[in-house]
Formats: C-alpha cells, sequence, structure tokens
C-alpha cells in the first residue's frame, strides 16, 4: 500500500506492534487491513497522513487505521458496515468492503468500530482477543 500512498501524495505511518499476538487467520486479516488502508487513502486528501497503530488492552488486541479526511458523519458510522453503505457517492465502490472486513473481524471473535479521529479523519478500530475460543 505504500506506492499507493506515494501516488496520492498521502503518508503512510505504520506504528511497529511488538509483541503482539493473536488467533486470525492471516490472509483474511491481510484483506481487512488491505481494506482498511484503501478507504483510508482514498479519503485522505494529497497531503495528509494515514497511521496503523497497535496495542493491547485486558482482552486481545486492538489496531486503528486513522485518516485526515473529511471524516464520516456521526449517523453514517452507525451503518458504514452495512452492505452497500458508502461514504463515497458517486465517486465509486459498492459499500461491500467494510461489511466484508466486519465479517471477518466478527467471525474472529472481534469488533470493529468507526470513531472520529481527534486530527480530523476516521479512525477505524478493530479489537480481537488474543485467543479465540473454540467450540
Amino acid at each position: 500500500m505504500r506506492t499507493e500512498a506515494e501516488r496520492a501524495g498521502v503518508a503512510l505511518e505504520i506504528e511497529r506492534a511488538a509483541d503482539l499476538t493473536a488467533s486470525v487467520n492471516r490472509v483474511q486479516f491481510e484483506l481487512v487491513l488491505h481494506n482498511l488502508l484503501r478507504n483510508a487513502l482514498q479519503a485522505t486528501p494529497r497531503g495528509g497522513t494515514v497511521e496503523v497503530r497497535f496495542g493491547s488492552n485486558n482482552d486481545g488486541v486492538w489496531l486503528e487505521v486513522r485518516d485526515t479526511g473529511p471524516g464520516v458523519t456521526e449517523d453514517l458510522r452507525e451503518r458504514i458496515f452495512e452492505p452497500f453503505v458508502t461514504s463515497r457517492q458517486g465517486r465509486g465502490g459498492t459499500g461491500l468492503g467494510l461489511a466484508i472486513t466486519r465479517d471477518i473481524v466478527v467471525a474472529h471473535g472481534g469488533t470493529i468500530r468507526a470513531l472520529a479521529n481527534e486530527g480530523g479523519g476516521t479512525a477505524m478500530r478493530i479489537e480481537v482477543p488474543t485467543q479465540q475460543e473454540r467450540e
């Protein structure tokens, strides 16, 4: 995604996460991260920034993708993970990327939320348990 960020004139900052592990399907979570990064890069104007941050809490690990784009309205943040809902009206996109992303995260016992980014734009936060319970 660095090449795509460079073409768009957007700084891509990735915080290195040491010693954080979660029980996830690598291929599926690569798709999750790809979807979130692509959305953030498309929303961020030239000269803006997209950040990827990682951390942990008592129950698991989290990752955030933050952009400095125009942001998502509060009422749309509640619906953005529904199929065919998009903030890019008339500018491409099907509104399926975040629905698929949510389904993957939920299948791993996690949650995903859209938050307002303090610096402007949107922050997408994923939390997944350290170990997924198996039935």
